[in-house]
């Protein structure tokens, strides 16, 4: 199985559950920057990693992921590999 190699100033990763999402940004040097419990609401997400955009890789690990992707892929600044 091949893996992304992707270089990022931020990565931040996203546990999705049925009505919130737990997220953790870390620096390229593994800093946590911010760690929140957030509700499953794309713009509550959006505004909380904004300072790091653009140079923001985003992973996710749920069960539902298929479904969110659904919502965030229709819009064309994100790009899912």
């Amino acid at each position: 199985m091949e893996f992304a190699k992707i270089k990022s100033k931020y990565y931040c990763g996203a546990d999705l559950h049925s009505k919130t999402t737990y997220i953790k940004i870390m620096n390229g040097e593994g800093d946590i920057l911010y760690n929140r419990n957030l509700p499953n609401n794309f713009a509550v997400f959006k505004s909380s990693v904004q300072s790091c955009l653009p140079d923001l890789v985003v992973g996710a690990e749920s069960t539902l992921v298929i479904t969110g992707c659904m919502t965030v892929a229709e819009r064309p600044a994100y790009h899912f590999i």
